[in-house]
């Protein structure tokens, strides 16, 4: 099921809803994840994709996992971070995965916005 915030679409698997306080954790992460988004407008556009998934059969047990599913210029795909339900139920550690989260996402935005700058450098030189 698809929910609409302020900034992203959101993407929540069937488990995660089904149990409640996964769900309103997830539901949680991800406001916190779109405040963070939302500080800065002239990085992140409107296009915005968040996944939970819910993976039961990994070997350290049920994780969930984030996804900033955005492709960059460069074709690259998604920003990760995995989650026990333990840790994603803690609401300090939930944040701190959402920032981290956020910081890959800034990251490769400055990585695609640097690619963008030097192809035009390049340019520039080629034509002196």
């Amino acid at each position: 099921m698809t929910a609409a915030t302020t900034d992203m679409v959101v993407t929540i698997d069937d488990t995660i809803r089904a149990e409640p306080e996964l769900f309103r954790a997830a539901e949680s992460a991800t406001r916190y994840l779109d405040e963070q988004l939302a500080r800065h407008p002239e990085v992140f556009g409107d296009d915005r994709a968040l996944t939970w998934q819910y993976q039961r059969e990994h070997l350290d047990g049920p994780r969930v996992a984030v996804l900033d599913s955005e492709a960059d210029a460069l074709g690259h795909r998604s920003q990760q971070r995995w989650l026990q339900p333990g840790e994603l139920l803690d609401p300090t550690h939930r944040d701190v995965q959402m920032l981290r989260l956020f910081q890959d996402v800034l990251g490769q935005r400055w990585r695609q916005q640097d690619a963008i700058t030097q192809a035009h450098l390049r340019a520039l030189d080629a034509e002196e």
